[in-house]
Protein backbone atom coordinates (compact mmCIF):
# COMPACT_ATOMS: atom_id res chain seq x y z
CA UNK A 1 0.00 0.00 0.00
CA UNK A 2 2.65 2.19 0.19
CA UNK A 3 2.83 2.86 3.93
CA UNK A 4 4.19 1.95 7.44
CA UNK A 5 2.12 -1.11 9.39
CA UNK A 6 2.13 1.70 12.16
CA UNK A 7 -0.41 3.86 10.03
CA UNK A 8 -2.71 1.04 8.43
CA UNK A 9 -3.00 0.36 12.70
CA UNK A 10 -3.71 3.86 13.48
CA UNK A 11 -6.51 3.68 10.80
CA UNK A 12 -8.19 0.92 12.26
CA UNK A 13 -7.75 2.10 15.45
CA UNK A 14 -9.69 5.49 14.17
CA UNK A 15 -6.25 7.38 15.31
CA UNK A 16 -5.81 8.50 12.21
CA UNK A 17 -7.35 8.24 8.21
CA UNK A 18 -5.81 7.51 5.30
CA UNK A 19 -4.84 10.51 3.18
CA UNK A 20 -6.24 10.13 -0.56
CA UNK A 21 -3.63 8.92 -2.50
CA UNK A 22 -3.73 6.00 -0.37
CA UNK A 23 -7.89 5.80 0.95
CA UNK A 24 -8.78 4.00 -2.30
CA UNK A 25 -5.93 1.50 -2.36
CA UNK A 26 -6.80 1.17 1.44
CA UNK A 27 -10.96 0.67 0.59
CA UNK A 28 -10.26 -1.64 -2.36
CA UNK A 29 -8.11 -3.92 -0.02
CA UNK A 30 -10.61 -3.85 2.75
CA UNK A 31 -13.24 -4.77 -0.17
CA UNK A 32 -11.37 -7.25 -1.68
CA UNK A 33 -10.66 -9.18 2.27
CA UNK A 34 -14.44 -8.68 2.74
CA UNK A 35 -14.95 -10.77 -0.30
CA UNK A 36 -12.69 -13.79 0.25
CA UNK A 37 -13.84 -14.14 3.73
CA UNK A 38 -17.26 -12.72 4.49
CA UNK A 39 -17.73 -14.78 7.56
CA UNK A 40 -14.98 -12.63 9.21
CA UNK A 41 -16.24 -9.21 7.89
CA UNK A 42 -20.06 -10.72 9.78
CA UNK A 43 -18.37 -10.89 13.70
CA UNK A 44 -18.25 -8.37 16.16
CA UNK A 45 -15.41 -6.37 17.08
CA UNK A 46 -12.80 -8.03 19.38
CA UNK A 47 -11.10 -6.29 22.34
CA UNK A 48 -9.51 -2.24 21.66
CA UNK A 49 -5.75 -2.41 20.79
CA UNK A 50 -3.17 -1.33 23.70
CA UNK A 51 -1.91 1.69 22.82
CA UNK A 52 1.50 -0.23 23.82
CA UNK A 53 0.86 -2.38 21.49
CA UNK A 54 0.86 -0.03 18.75
CA UNK A 55 4.74 0.83 19.16
CA UNK A 56 5.61 -2.95 18.68
CA UNK A 57 3.45 -3.03 15.74
CA UNK A 58 6.30 -0.74 14.16
CA UNK A 59 9.17 -2.57 14.41
CA UNK A 60 7.64 -5.88 13.35
CA UNK A 61 9.33 -7.08 9.96
CA UNK A 62 6.42 -8.22 7.35
CA UNK A 63 6.65 -11.59 5.61
CA UNK A 64 8.34 -9.74 2.67
CA UNK A 65 11.01 -8.05 4.58
CA UNK A 66 11.73 -11.46 6.98
CA UNK A 67 12.11 -13.42 2.92
CA UNK A 68 14.62 -10.74 1.95
CA UNK A 69 16.59 -10.90 5.44
CA UNK A 70 16.10 -7.52 6.20
CA UNK A 71 13.63 -6.15 9.06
Amino acid sequence: MGVKRLAVARWELGQAQPRKPHRQVYFHFLKRLAEKYPNVAQEEPQEPVPAGALRSLAGMPTPASESRGSG
